[in-house]
Order: C-alpha cells, then sequence, then structure tokens
C-alpha cells in the first residue's frame, strides 16, 4: 500500500484534482505511446528502470528518507520525455496548459504558506539562544497535501542555535544522533494528529518533556498547553510558551 500511495501522490501539491488529473495525463500520454510503438527505446527504458527502482528501493536509503518517493516524478518524466510521435500542433499546447495551470496554483499556496510562515518567526523573539524547543504542527492525515509547515520549526537552529524536535535522526541512518532523547523528540514527533477545526490537546504532548519552549505553529486552536506553561507569544497561526518545567539533562 505504501508503494502504491508514493505514486498516486507522485505529483502531490495542494489540490488533489488537478495533482490526479496531471498524474493520469502523464500515464495516459505514455501509454497510449506505447500502443502506438511511439517510444524512444533509450529513454523509455530508463523510464522503465526507473520506476522498478522506486518499487525495490528501500524508503531510507543514503541517510535520506523517502528515496524511493524522489525517484517515481524522474520516471513520470523520463515516460514522457520518450515520447516520440507526430501530433496535431493543438495537441502540444496541452502541456503548457497543464504546466501553467500548476504553476499558477502552487504559486497561490506558496505565497499562503509564506504569510503564515512570517506570522510565525517573531515567536523565536522570546526564546533564549541555545534553547530547547518542543515544536508542534497539527496533522490530518486525510488531508491532500497536509501539514506544509510540519519543518518550520527547525528556523530555531537557525535563527536562535536552538534544539528542536523537527531534524532528521533515524537511527542507522544518520551519522548523528540526540543523546538521551531518542524517539520523542526527532521528527516527525512535532506532528499531532487532529481533525480541522479541532481544539489541540498539547496538555501531555511528549517532547515538551524535554524542552524549555513549547512553541505551535498552526491553524488549529489551542485546547490545553502542559501545566504550568506560560504564554510568551501569540498570533495567527503560531503561540510560543515558556514551559514550567524544562526537561531532562543537558
Amino acid at each position: 500500500m505504501y508503494k502504491l500511495s508514493i505514486w498516486v501522490k507522485a505529483l502531490a501539491g495542494t489540490t488533489i484534482t488537478l495533482d490526479l488529473l496531471t498524474l493520469m495525463m502523464m500515464v495516459f500520454a505514455v501509454l497510449i505511446a506505447l500502443r502506438f510503438r511511439a517510444i524512444d527505446g533509450r529513454l523509455g527504458w530508463a523510464a522503465l528502470l526507473v520506476a522498478g527502482l522506486t518499487i525495490v528501493m528501500p524508503r531510507h536509503f543514503g541517510g535520506g528518507d523517502f528515496a524511493d518517493l524522489r525517484l517515481v516524478p524522474v520516471a513520470l518524466m523520463l515516460g514522457v520525455l520518450a515520447i516520440d510521435a507526430k501530433v496535431p500542433r493543438w495537441v502540444l499546447w496541452l502541456a503548457p496548459i497543464v504546466l501553467v495551470a500548476r504553476l499558477g496554483v502552487t504559486t497561490q499556496e506558496w505565497r499562503g504558506q509564506s504569510t503564515r510562515l512570517e506570522a510565525a518567526l517573531p515567536a523565536l523573539e522570546k526564546v533564549s539562544m541555545g534553547a530547547r524547543i518542543a515544536v508542534a504542527v497539527p496533522y490530518d492525515p486525510s488531508i491532500w497535501g497536509s501539514a506544509r509547515l510540519s519543518h518550520a520549526g527547525s528556523y530555531a537552529t537557525v535563527q536562535r542555535d536552538a534544539l528542536v524536535n523537527t531534524h532528521f535522526a533515524i537511527p542507522g541512518v544518520h551519522m548523528l544522533q540526540l543523546k538521551g532523547l531518542g524517539a520523542e523528540f526527532i521528527d516527525p514527533s512535532q506532528r499531532t494528529p487532529v481533525k480541522p477545526g479541532e481544539p489541540v490537546d498539547l496538555s501531555q504532548f511528549p517532547p515538551a518533556a524535554y524542552a524549555d519552549y513549547l512553541w505551535f505553529i498552526g491553524d488549529n486552536p489551542i485546547g490545553k498547553l502542559p501545566a504550568g506553561a506560560k504564554v510568551l507569544y501569540r498570533a495567527p497561526g503560531s503561540v510560543m510558551a515558556q514551559l514550567a518545567k524544562p526537561g531532562g539533562e543537558r
């Protein structure tokens, strides 16, 4: 099911209808070209090889995550480039139309995410240098393209030299590991499963037990914070709270 999902979400962006329609158009075009033997053999075999690698390649490979998923768009690209057919001129205009549509939708979405991020980042001015920050981002697995800002908490490392739970530290994959914290303070511990509009209960948020601050980034309202937490910054989509009992030895 996982391997099937990475193909279904090969072009996952912001709009499920547009993303799936684009994917089906690409696959359909390749199949039609195969039917009429209008495929360049060199690129065709390359596309088939890469497509096969998406199945046999493990998810974690070479120190990275989603190694197989990243090959799916490459396989699709090679498959489309392998099409070698003479078609009416109006057919050639379909490709730029799809590109412009996707570019416009993606640009609008990224502008919205940029605005949300700009509203969240001033919270970092309230924390001390080198602090531990537990980041919480609401996540609904049923929503297409959910949790766009799930790694926005990593800006705390850049701006405040902070240790956050949004970094990758997969055992056996990455050479650097977090000592004494484990799986409760690494990606994806920041993702908090919720439904749209549902208040987020962070009173028992596991990463908060190891942190000095709790940084919430998301549109859902906050239902509860850990006991004794003091809100230092609040803005639309961002809340920074100082925790009553900083956890763990440094």
